[in-house]
């Protein structure tokens, strides 16, 4: 069995969630996932356990687990696997952990592909971000039957597609990040990883004329000022934001963001002839220097973002 210490938001999950299961597959064994590592002291954790139960019991829950089906797995099956491999294997088993990317300037240093990690044997806790395909691509149909979403949610983006008035083929969905992007170290860019507005306008001339453009952001007034032409349907935070990313499913055309969440909208879309664009090199893109390295999809379209 293998141990995965899942870490961060709901796109990062995926990419843990997908990379350690699917070699578990491949080793013929299970997969338990927990929370990072915390030191805590044991007052503290006693503190946390009587007044936040909820919050601390021997797994907390997931983004993953509550918002696609696992292929069947569950929660509570779950614990009873983090408890068989604690048994089996200890308090300090043997471990993995995703090697880092030397990273240019003064940008935050991320984790790398790494071909030894199929190499990795049961008994093993694993850690790291493992954002490429490479991880998975061997098992594509696999991870999109895990990553189905719970009932009610794809006619939920459904339902706000629908409200363009068109098709899905003639849909076009837009993911702008910017909050937490715009504090991000990235060298001389002036708003950190979030992407320039040339990224942007290069990728909708790409995209065929008569298009209704769907835009999914945390920022809708700066949405609204550098793409307000396009007469956008803005969808922000407001709704459950598993179904702003099910949205990129609902739209032949996909522009994403630098960013996991819609990474995995654009890579879960089933619509016939999709085309995705987004930005070459990610988040280093002010660097001309890919990072992550391995986030490009070989039939995903690049769209330069820097100058």
């Amino acid at each position: 069995m293998l141990l995965l210490r899942m870490q961060c938001g709901l796109g990062n999950q995926m990419f843990q969630y997908a990379a350690a299961r699917c070699q578990a597959e491949r080793l013929g064994c299970g997969l338990a996932y927990a929370p990072p590592h915390v030191s805590l002291r044991w007052t503290t954790r006693l503190r946390l356990a009587l007044t936040e139960p909820q919050r601390h019991l021997l797994v907390p829950p997931f983004a993953v687990e509550r918002w696609f089906s696992l292929g069947g797995d569950s929660r509570a099956a779950n614990q009873l696997r983090v408890l068989e491999f604690r048994c089996r294997h200890g308090l300090r088993p043997r471990s993995y952990r995703e090697p880092h990317a030397p990273s240019p300037g003064d940008i935050l240093e991320l984790t790398r592909f790494d071909p030894d990690f199929f190499q990795v044997r049961s008994g093993t806790e694993v850690s790291g971000f493992f954002q490429s395909e490479r991880y998975f691509a061997d098992r594509r149909d696999r991870v999109r039957s895990w990553f189905e979403p719970r009932p009610g949610l794809v006619e939920r983006a459904r339902e706000i597609a629908e409200r363009t008035g068109v098709g899905p083929e003639r849909r076009c969905c837009i993911h702008v990040r910017r909050g937490d992007y715009l504090a991000m170290r990235n060298g001389g860019a002036p708003e950190g990883w979030a992407l320039p507005p040339a990224y942007y306008e290069r990728a909708l001339e790409q995209v065929p004329p008569g298009m209704r453009c769907i835009v999914v952001t945390d920022d809708p007034a700066w949405v609204r000022e550098q793409l307000g032409r396009l007469d956008p349907l803005i969808c922000s935070a407001a709704d459950a934001p598993v179904v702003d990313m099910l949205l990129l499913g609902q739209c032949r055309f996909n522009i994403i963001a630098n960013s996991s969440f819609s990474w995995w909208g654009a890579y879960l879309n089933r619509q016939p002839d999709r085309q995705v664009f987004f930005p070459r090199y990610f988040l280093g893109w002010a660097f001309g220097t890919e990072l992550p390295a391995g986030m490009a999809v070989p039939e995903w379209t690049a769209v330069e973002a820097g100058a």
